[in-house]
């Protein structure tokens, strides 16, 4: 599995970011230090190669509750951080709104490449390397499956791991998002919108770890996950691309959907064989015979929640379908003849760290493994197809 695999290593390689006194544990230190000041007030996320970066950083179950989208037109002042990261496309806005967010008085973090134009044109406040040689990124002869978001996500959340327990340690608790299909989740939720960025004092009795410890447990996570998924999935993998190489080979349409705002912004990537389409609605009565015809192929990604609409209709027309599941343990579909269900390996609730003394988890995986996922799916069909013309 060569994608999977691909980010495996890139997930290890960054394990050194957890070292005590790397660049991205001492950033988070002292960016910890302006927020418990009063220096910095509010953090943002842009995502200027509409790439799902943002998107994924925010609203997330285990994700900051108090982070947003930072669109223009800008208001920023000295109180303001940004998170950027770079994925080579857009260069010239990316360097043109780096410059405008730098010359407000804000804070820039950027996740890029060192040989990355947009770094080498600007002075970013923060830099974390994503060890990239180049950007864009992407496999099979550097045209496809691009590595630079999957890559560039990681690192940010484990910069966000960071810097919460960087603020623990100083008495404060950053907000975190439950899942709102967790119970009492949708509640939590609505209680703390809008609050700001940190918990009341003595809300919560959270113990600090050893800093490096979060980033270097979100890793071993991802990188477990990914091993499962390689383990335990491949056979299913096997048998998902032959149903879809099948669909192909008689001028079938492989329709994808997905429960994913990152994957949807993925779509648009550079990087994408387009070998799948991407279903903006869920399947109607007025639709479900154009895109459940034969050869055709229905591929769903998703959460925990398993959609009753798409099923009923599959199930009534008996068509073949593929399903790509997160939360597994809670809520199964059944496999038959014509569906292959291929688990994401990730727990229900998505947050992967605990933190002692919080009644949450935090930091996701599923965009990741999403990520991960579709790429995968997309790289063995690219080979099989080149294999086997």
């Amino acid at each position: 599995m060569n994608y999977l695999r691909e980010i495996q290593q890139h997930v290890s390689q960054h394990l050194k970011l957890s070292e005590p006194n790397s660049p991205l544990v001492k950033q988070a230190s002292t960016l910890a230090d302006r927020y418990i000041d009063g220096a910095l007030k509010r953090l943002w996320v842009i995502d200027l190669a509409s790439t799902g970066f943002a998107s994924e950083l925010t609203n997330r179950s285990g994700g900051l509750a108090g982070i947003k989208v930072l669109k223009p037109p800008f208001n920023l002042s000295e109180e303001d951080l940004v998170i950027a990261a770079d994925h080579g496309l857009d260069v010239d806005l990316q360097v043109k709104t780096c410059r405008k967010i730098l010359d407000s008085g804000a804070s820039l973090i950027l996740i890029a490449s060192k040989n990355s134009t947009v770094y080498q044109s600007i002075n970013p406040s923060l830099f974390l390397d994503n060890a990239l040689e180049k950007v864009p990124c992407g496999l099979f002869d550097d045209r496809f499956c691009p590595v630079d978001t999957t890559v560039n996500i990681t690192i940010a959340w484990c910069f966000i791991a960071e810097w919460l327990n960087a603020c623990v340690s100083r008495g404060y608790m950053p907000v975190i998002n439950a899942s709102t299909f967790q119970q009492g989740g949708a509640e939590r939720a609505a209680l703390y919108q809008n609050d700001g960025l940190f918990h009341n004092k003595d809300t919560f009795d959270v113990e600090p770890l050893p800093s490096g410890t979060y980033c270097k447990l979100y890793l071993n996570q991802l990188s477990n996950t990914l091993d499962h998924i390689i383990f335990t999935q491949s056979s299913l993998m096997k048998k998902a691309r032959a149903m879809h190489q099948q669909a192909l080979d008689q001028n079938g349409v492989l329709w994808f959907k997905a429960d994913s705002h990152l994957i949807q912004n993925q779509f648009n990537s550079v990087g994408n064989p387009d070998l799948f389409h991407y279903l903006d609605e869920n399947l109607t009565a007025e639709s479900v015979n154009n895109i459940l015809s034969q050869p055709n192929i229905y591929t769903h990604l998703g959460y925990y929640t398993y959609p009753h609409i798409p099923i009923f209709f599959i199930n009534q027309a008996g068509a073949p379908s593929i399903w790509l599941q997160g939360g597994m343990e809670s809520n199964r579909i059944a496999l038959n003849d014509n569906r292959v269900v291929i688990d994401q390996r990730w727990t229900f609730g998505d947050a992967v760290l605990s933190l002692p003394g919080y009644d949450i988890r935090a930091i996701p995986e599923s965009g990741v493994i999403q990520n991960c996922l579709f790429w995968e799916l997309n790289l063995q069909l690219l080979i099989l197809r080149t294999n086997h013309p």
